[in-house]
């Protein structure tokens, strides 16, 4: 019950400024979610809910495959609210230039770099296919987030750093499947 408390009780003490509560800061998504839970297993409708020829089973599933991807989302927010990102209609083509220009080069430029070497080096030199597993992920993964620490000690460049960031791990997404793809098809060859 920490949860429940903590998204509504807590909510309201943190957002409620000495006023009374109105219903809806009292009653959040997660305090639902949570009462849903505890209603299926109180009324004993699991077996109805995980039985494969029911619709019931196909809608939990797909709903925890969406689930499974509003967590990194929530992270890739959080951080850009912890970093203070701050975007204007003035820095906003700036930084969207330094995130296509490194975005380009991460997640074309290194693959492109990566089957070639795979073509006419890593398979030529008769690499096993962890070591070729190691370099491949070596070139797909976006750029390092401890470059956003080195920025803020730095005090230079932290909208640049962050937006980059932000922006490369939102593709990154979406292309590691396509990549994975192509790493298995090469080491079909």
């Amino acid at each position: 019950m920490n949860s429940p408390l903590q998204w509504t009780l807590g909510n309201y003490l943190l957002t409620g400024a000495g006023r009374r509560p109105k219903l809806n800061e009292l009653i959040t998504p997660p305090f639902v979610g949570i009462l849903a839970g505890l209603a299926v297993v109180a009324f004993g409708v699991q077996g109805t809910l995980q039985d494969i020829r029911l619709p019931f089973f196909h809608v939990m599933v797909s709903l925890e495959k969406v689930g499974n991807l509003t967590v990194p989302l929530i992270m890739i927010s959080l951080g850009a609210m912890i970093g203070e990102i701050t975007i204007t209609r003035e820095t906003g083509r700036g930084l969207a230039a330094m995130a296509l220009g490194v975005s380009a080069v991460r997640f074309f430029c290194l693959p492109l770099l990566f089957i070639l070497g795979f073509l006419f080096v890593l398979r030529p030199l008769g690499l096993t296919p962890v070591q070729i597993w190691v370099v491949f992920l070596e070139m797909h993964v976006p750029p390092a987030t401890n470059f956003t620490i080195m920025a803020t000690r730095a005090g230079k460049n932290e909208n640049h750093v962050s937006f980059t960031l932000l922006t490369t791990y939102l593709v990154y997404m979406f292309v590691l499947p396509v990549y994975l793809l192509v790493f298995l098809s090469l080491m079909r060859l």
